[in-house]
């Protein structure tokens, strides 16, 4: 019944629009939304004659066997249905759910929906005294304000049946129940004495108190007089007026928007030839297209400036240049916009990458230092054999006595007195012994 109610409403209102919508006989109505070509913009006259949009009160027809917004009862019916269409098909499987399924039996056997107010459901948690009564109380409810009655007939094997209690246990808690007043048996002993027909004093006041709301919205809804139609006439026509107002003022915007888009742009290449800007951030921005890229680029690097200083921005565009994206090494095609999320993670690997270059360069400069020391040593080691050398043929110049002065050393080392190893052994032994000679004399 409530959401026949909500139906009603929202057609209703739907019914209104449809009949008190206003006819322009001289076929100018609002423009479309204002678009970005030059042919849309030049069909809108901006002459003061042709802005006055006049509406007569004789355009507005409204008939009164169209003001009547009741709904019959098959339309309530086909948007009930529409809405109960989805519950249809197979009944939803709760024994699943059960801790121990075995002997538990289902009564319901529809996918029904029994929909209890909020305070009778509290009611009834807190109006009965035992669990028995509660299943009791819960199961009348099912039965009367399940289906919109104060009251229904019922067997106590089948409110057992219903509940999973015991018959006895049922007839106590019926018993209570209708001492406490929670519950009326009004009808004992129907046909063969097996049923009785019991009231729900609580579910009849709410069921009274739900008509009488239901009642006042609905005459509220149809309560539409003469006056309220004037109203509604004078508001269309002063909406008009302001639907041409917001058309021309947007009309006015669009014209302006280029502009405004130059005004900004040259005040971003204003702020970028300030001379705070590293070059290479300099370069970046001024060959960065297109125009919407370069402003939020722009934003971007101005969000960063209040956290990390000009070095740390720079390096961190020139690693992402350089190497990519972090992990998967994809190319960056918005590096401010990437650094404003991620550039902790970028100085991180920029951090990474500068130790390795650095570590490589240290061990390339210690390659370097070792091969210069290897050739002096080299360099020195053949200045000093050159020394030997010369002072052996000086002191020596008779071939045949080199010859011989090799040969006595060969005789000691057992090496081939003509080999160049032979020869460069007794010179350096003739140099080492001779300069200990020297020494003594000094």
């Amino acid at each position: 019944m409530a959401r026949n109610i909500v139906l009603k409403d929202a057609i209703s209102s739907l019914s209104i629009k449809k009949h008190f919508k206003l006819q322009n006989p001289s076929g100018i109505g609002l423009q479309p939304p204002i678009e970005q070509n030059a042919k849309a913009i030049a069909q809108l006259n901006l002459s003061s004659d042709q802005n006055k949009l006049s509406v007569n009160q004789s355009e507005i027809k409204i008939s009164s066997d169209r003001n009547d917004l009741s709904l019959n009862q098959s339309e309530i019916k086909s948007s009930s249905d529409q809405f109960h269409s989805g519950l249809s098909g197979k009944n939803f499987d709760v024994i699943s759910f059960f801790p121990s399924p075995i002997g538990i039996e289902l009564v319901e056997r529809s996918n029904g929906v029994f929909q209890i107010p909020h305070r009778i459901f509290e009611f009834a948690l807190k109006a009965t005294s035992t669990k028995v009564e509660l299943l009791i109380f819960m199961c009348l409810l099912r039965f009367t304000l399940g289906f919109k009655k104060a009251q229904c007939q019922l067997s106590q094997t089948a409110i057992a049946r219903w509940t999973g209690v015991a018959a006895s246990n049922i007839r106590k808690g019926l018993k209570n129940l209708i001492k406490s007043g929670l519950i009326v048996r009004k009808e004992d002993g129907l046909l063969n004495h097996t049923s009785a027909m019991y009231h729900v004093p609580v579910v009849k006041a709410f069921l009274e108190y739900d008509a009488k709301i239901k009642n006042n919205s609905t005459q509220s809804s149809l309560s539409l007089n003469q006056s309220e139609l004037k109203s509604i006439s004078d508001q269309s026509k002063l909406s008009l007026n302001q639907s041409q107002n917001s058309v021309q003022n947007e009309l006015r915007t669009q014209l302006n928007l280029s502009s405004i888009k130059e005004s900004i742009n040259k005040e971003l290449n204003k702020t970028l030839s300030q001379e705070y800007l590293p070059e290479n951030i300099k370069q970046y921005f001024e060959t960065l297209k297109p125009e919407k890229k370069r402003e939020s680029e722009f934003n971007a690097f101005l969000s960063l400036k209040k956290d990390y200083v000009d070095r740390e921005i720079t390096d961190c565009v020139e690693y992402l240049k350089a190497h990519g994206l972090p992990g998967s090494k994809e190319p960056c095609h918005s590096p401010m916009a990437f650094l404003s999320v991620g550039i902790k993670e970028v100085l991180e690997s920029l951090k990474v990458a500068k130790d390795k270059a650095h570590r490589k360069e240290t061990n390339e400069k210690q390659l370097i230092e070792a091969k210069k020391q290897k050739e002096e040593q080299e360099k020195k080691e053949l200045e000093g054999w050159q020394k030997k050398e010369e002072a052996f043929y000086k002191t020596f110049t008779d071939v045949v006595k080199q010859e011989a002065l090799i040969l006595e050393f060969t005789k000691k080392l057992h090496l081939h007195p003509k080999s160049e190893a032979a020869r460069c052994m007794a010179i350096s032994n003739w140099w080492e012994a001779n300069s200990k000679v020297e020494n003594v004399f000094t």
